[in-house]
């Protein structure tokens, strides 16, 4: 095997040119790389993705179908003069992602480089064996790769003998024959300069008269035009032009008129409008601050005056306080309603007292206090009761004969004071304090007072 050289497609190749003819599609070569095998030769497998040792790629030159066998594609790749300084054992075919489709054991081939003395172009020829050649196609770029002599004289001999040469016509390139005639209608020749200068002569010599001129179009707001003159002054046509007698007229009219800084007196001017809720006009000035009048204007005054109110008066958010010590009716204000309500008792009387130290006389009690939040209509009316503080018992002088209760065994209750009166707002009631009760201790207690010494 050493001895033999072969080129076979790889496992990745075989895969994807049978998707592409069961698909229906092409896979595109694209790039060819040589490698040196790794500094001797070796036996390429199907399995391989690589070459062993690459030392170059670059575009695939050509891809053709051999002439003598139509499942063979021969690839051909130019090795350029400045590449080089290794030798050439192995070949590779890429695609257009990168995968390598077909491997070649190659003849051993030394690339000089030009620094070395010698510099040549080598062309590597690949010869693959596929079922179906249709299924492969070349992708180049034509700015990269390089032509052979032997492709070079293919495509001159070809085009020698090819009887492809079309004529020109208006849809193609092509060859022509010139002609110098200006009166031709041959739509198949080429005018000559002789026939070009000859008609722009013509051209330039020719006239019309303005009865053979059609389709000019005639002056508008909107386009350029032939138009009509006038000399009318009151014309509000759109369609003619105005001549300079026209305009001499209408600027004789401007020039005897009053200049635009003239002034008129006022009984001169007629038909303005008075000012309304609706329209502009001349109004009527008002200093009154109590009229509702709407074809009037308020003066500066007037603004004062209502300012100067409002300045004065309480803020919206401010708060009032009726206080009752007597009977009454209370309406709710305007603007108003939630109420805060606090309602008090009469207080109780105290006792009377006595001039033995075995009586107590105690005071009043509190009347009792609630404190409500009402929400109400303004104008509605409530009626306000005050209760009268519970009278002062009187001094004793003697010892009272009849208890009215006993605190504890040694305290009798004789005499209580008079309990406070109700207050209310609406059905809003609180009690009147209980009065004070007079006090018999049946034991001295004797008043002291102590001392107490803080260190």
């Amino acid at each position: 095997m050493d001895n033999e050289f072969y080129t076979l497609l790889t496992d990745r190749g075989m895969a994807k040119i049978a998707s592409a003819l069961a698909d229906k599609k092409q896979i595109h070569l694209q790039k060819m790389a040589v490698g040196d095998g790794g500094g001797q030769y070796y036996e390429p497998t199907a399995s391989q993705t690589n070459l062993r040792h690459e030392v170059w790629r670059g575009e695939m030159n050509t891809l053709t179908v051999a002439p003598n066998n139509p499942n063979w594609l021969i690839a051909e790749l130019v090795l350029p003069e400045d590449v080089g300084g290794w030798y050439v054992r192995e070949v590779g075919v890429f695609d257009d992602e990168g995968e390598l489709i077909a491997i070649g054991k190659f003849p051993e081939s030394y690339k000089p480089l030009l620094p070395g003395g010698c510099g040549k172009q080598v062309c590597i020829r690949l010869i693959m064996e596929v079922s179906n050649t249709t299924a492969v196609t070349l992708t180049v770029d034509p700015s990269i790769v390089l032509a052979t002599r032997d492709y070079v004289d293919a495509r001159l001999d070809e085009h020698e003998h090819s009887t492809n040469h079309p004529d020109a016509t208006l849809t193609q390139k092509g060859f022509t024959q010139l002609s110098n005639a200006t009166d031709s209608d041959d739509e198949t020749k080429a005018a000559t300069p002789k026939a070009v200068k000859a008609a722009m002569a013509e051209a330039r010599n020719h006239t019309h008269t303005w009865n053979q001129i059609t389709g000019v179009p005639d002056g508008t707001l909107t386009q350029k035009g032939i138009v009509q003159l006038s000399s009318a002054t009151d014309s509000t046509s759109e369609v003619l032009a105005a001549t300079p007698k026209a305009v001499k007229a209408a600027m004789d009219k401007a020039n005897a008129a009053a200049p635009a800084s003239h002034t008129h007196a006022w009984n001169q001017i007629t038909g303005v409008p008075d000012g309304t809720l609706t329209q502009k006009g001349i109004v009527k000035l008002n200093s009154a601050t109590d009229s509702t009048s709407t074809t009037e204007a308020a003066t500066p005054s007037a603004v004062k005056a209502a300012m100067d109110k409002a300045n004065a008066a309480a803020p919206a958010n401010h708060t009032h306080t009726q206080f009752f010590t007597t009977n009454g009716t209370f309406t709710v204000p305007d603007g108003v309603t939630t109420l805060f309500i606090e309602v008090m008792g009469g207080g109780g009387g105290g006792a009377g007292g006595s001039q033995s130290i075995y009586y107590e006389a105690r005071g009043g009690h509190a009347g009792e206090q609630i404190v409500s939040i009402v929400n109400v209509v303004p104008g509605q009316q409530f009626p306000v009761k005050i209760g009268a503080g519970g009278c002062g018992g009187a001094f004793w002088s003697n010892p009272p004969t009849t208890s009215v209760g006993t605190v504890t065994d040694q305290t009798t209750i004789y005499r209580k004071s008079f309990d406070g009166g109700s207050s209310s707002f609406s059905d809003i009631t609180a009690a009147g304090g209980i009065g004070g009760e007079s006090i018999y201790h049946t034991r001295n207690i004797q008043p002291y007072i102590k001392f107490v010494d803080h260190p």
